[in-house]
């Protein structure tokens, strides 16, 4: 019995015990079904039981003002056992759970800072270039097979000819829509003519372009013109206090509201430090700073940069950032979604850098390719997944895998338990109720 096999020694074991053959290549139509219930069979024994071994800590770093942290990424929150608070030298237990009778004591509420801009004005801005389907017939090799604009393929497989010249148009139009390129391109259609568009964040990068129409069989196109007309009409920085917070330019779309839409996802997408939240209202955009800066970010100048046709008005600073009441040390702790994933809440708010240890257990990791490492016993899950794997077929065979998975999964908690008596002076710790014993014992 060991910790630590590959998907595929697992694999491999489970033929075994389920008397199939060993040989991979004759056991292909069975391959997905039984990465499948060792992967849920490693899942479950995971959630039934926290293995000690997997027992780990992470420390996570306070910063004065923030009320909310990410949880770290190998550590499972829904098996979070204790927190700690470094304080005065010493670690302090932090209790769970937040409330109002908290909150009563020690307002946690910050208002984040918060200033604007809006999008004014602009021109058409991206590229576009053409095709026309000009023959073809139905049936066999008659097929658009690819259709290229500077390399890069538009749809992700052939599209038959199909009853019209038209017809064929509108599929080719629907296949691009729905082909996630990269860059992205988009279609329309008019009559048998094939419009193509490239993004308009391209502006005139875009322009000349080929666009190419591979074809197989009866088909033919015409009037096929590369890209042209794009034009750099765009945003191409928001600056916060000297920080550009907008990843890359945005071209102008269609309307100035449409544009802020634009320009939001792009900074909601930024990794910039402090980092930055943005939303828009019609054709203003709204940027706020984290809550947790409060009042620090007030005053903070927004200036916008642009290209070309687009206009935008005078921004205003940021402004309205209030702090909530912090203390130190940290004394309590929930988990809450905060909109976008679970996190980690601490009252009272931080006043000073701090220290916050994390006691829980190893998350699950992947078990999917056969590459992958089981963080549990193999024969367990061997036994455990072929006998629900034989289940159907042979009863008699999946009880007594079951018998020896569960005599090996008893002996393992057993094995494992951190619940013995612990013997002081002669009598067992857990007859005696003091409080320090009881610490000893967890």
């Amino acid at each position: 019995m060991a910790r630590g096999k590959t998907l595929g020694q697992l694999i491999v074991a489970l033929r075994h015990e389920a008397r199939h053959s060993p040989d991979a290549a004759l056991g292909l139509n069975t391959l997905a079904s039984i990465k499948e219930v060792l992967a849920r069979t490693q899942e479950r024994l995971y959630d039934a039981y926290d293995w000690p071994f997997l027992t780990i800590y992470r420390d996570i770093p306070t910063i004065p003002g923030q009320r909310y942290y990410d949880f770290p990424t190998d550590l499972n929150p829904e098996k979070l056992r204790q927190i700690e608070f470094r304080y005065a030298n010493m670690w302090v237990p932090v209790r769970r759970g937040i409330s109002a009778v908290q909150y009563n004591v020690c307002d946690s509420t910050q208002t984040a800072a918060i200033g604007s801009f809006t999008i004014t004005s602009g021109t058409a801005a991206a590229a576009s270039g053409a095709f026309t389907v000009t023959g073809g017939s139905l049936g066999g090799p008659n097929v658009v097979t690819a259709i290229t604009v500077n390399g890069v393929n538009l749809i992700g497989a052939s599209v038959p000819w199909g009853t019209s010249h038209a017809a064929t148009a509108r599929d080719l139009t629907s296949a691009i829509n729905a082909y996630a390129s990269n860059p992205k391109f988009t279609a329309s259609v008019s009559n048998a003519t094939v419009t193509i568009t490239a993004a308009p964040d391209l502006g005139a990068t875009a322009n000349s372009w080929p666009v190419v129409v591979t074809i197989g069989g009866t088909v033919t196109v015409g009037s096929v013109s590369a890209m042209a007309g794009g034009a750099d009409n765009q945003i191409t920085a928001v600056k916060v206090s000297g920080t550009d917070i907008l990843p890359s330019p945005i071209g102008w779309r269609t309307s100035g509201s449409i544009t802020a839409e634009a320009v939001v996802i792009a900074i909601n997408a930024g990794n910039t430090v402090p980092k930055y939240a943005a939303t828009s209202l019609g054709n203003k955009v709204l940027v706020a700073a984290p809550e947790y800066e409060g009042s620090a970010a007030n005053a903070r100048a927004i200036v916008v940069a642009t290209l070309g046709t687009v206009t935008t008005g005078t921004p205003t600073a940021l402004a309205g950032g209030a702090n909530g009441q912090r203390d130190d040390p940290v004394r309590a702790w929930k988990m809450i979604h905060t909109g976008v994933r679970e996190q980690l809440e601490l009252w009272p708010v931080p006043a000073s850098a701090g220290t916050l240890r994390l006691h829980g257990l190893l998350a699950l990791p992947a078990l999917v390719a056969e590459a992958d490492v089981a963080i549990l016993d193999d024969r367990m899950l061997v036994l455990f997944a072929a006998a629900e794997f034989v289940a159907d077929k042979d009863k008699s065979r999946a009880q007594v895998l079951l018998g020896q998975a569960d005599q090996i999964f008893r002996r393992l908690r057993s094995s494992l338990s951190d619940d013995s008596p612990v013997y002081l002076g002669g009598m067992p710790a857990r007859n005696r109720d003091t409080q320090s014993l009881r610490a000893i014992r967890g």
